[in-house]
């Protein structure tokens, strides 16, 4: 997570959010589908499957550094930006 308007460090200077994940996992059972033609390849079963993810979610929250509030006074907004992986 980045932000360039704010400062989101904590009383000693660390990020108030840091590395975090949420996972979601499926067992997926395959098998050869006898008869196909090379490179003749099916989505559904039992060439293939479709794993949909389960909704997930993370919330965090810590104090601003004092020296920073400042930063969050007056009117407007700012903007978190949240980088996503993932992995298969």
């Amino acid at each position: 997570m980045s932000i360039s308007d704010v400062n989101l460090l904590d009383s000693s200077f660390q990020l108030i959010f840091s590395n975090v994940s949420s996972t979601a996992s499926s067992i997926v059972s395959l098998a050869p589908n006898f008869g196909d033609g090379p490179n003749d390849y099916d989505l559904t079963g039992p060439d293939g499957q479709t794993i949909l993810g389960a909704p997930s979610s993370l919330t965090g929250r810590g104090k601003v550094n004092a020296i920073f509030w400042s930063q969050y006074a007056g009117t407007g907004n700012f903007l978190l930006n949240v980088d996503a992986d993932t992995v298969s």
